[in-house]
């Protein structure tokens, strides 16, 4: 079933978080990121991947969507691969949202 998103990764590796600081810096790398996945499979980023600020979003966070994008590829992505960081980690919103969970500790800043 994820067949289509390994081979994807490959291309396109995810990035490194580890010194990612806050949530709006991580919502940066993991926009571009996403758009260059768009990219490749061929779609067109500038009208499938968007961001939703945390009071937009459904789940009261930033957010990452592409719809568009193979079946359950936020899952895999979120999955299989570590990508915390001092700005908190992510988590699968829906098989095609990636959302932008705050540590405590930058959470009780804001």
């Amino acid at each position: 079933m994820f067949d289509e998103v390994v081979a994807l990764l490959e291309l396109c590796p995810p990035p490194d978080m580890s010194r990612v600081e806050t949530p709006e810096d991580a919502v940066k790398v993991i926009h571009g990121w996403v758009r260059s996945l768009a990219g490749t499979y061929g779609d067109d980023p500038d009208q499938e991947v968007f961001v939703h600020r945390p009071e937009r979003g459904e789940f009261g966070r930033w957010e990452v969507c592409w719809e568009a994008g193979p079946y359950y590829w936020a899952v895999e992505m979120t999955g299989q691969h570590d990508l915390s960081g001092p700005y908190g980690h992510l988590e699968c919103g829906y098989g095609f949202t990636i959302c932008i969970e705050p540590s405590e500790e930058v959470a009780h800043v804001g």
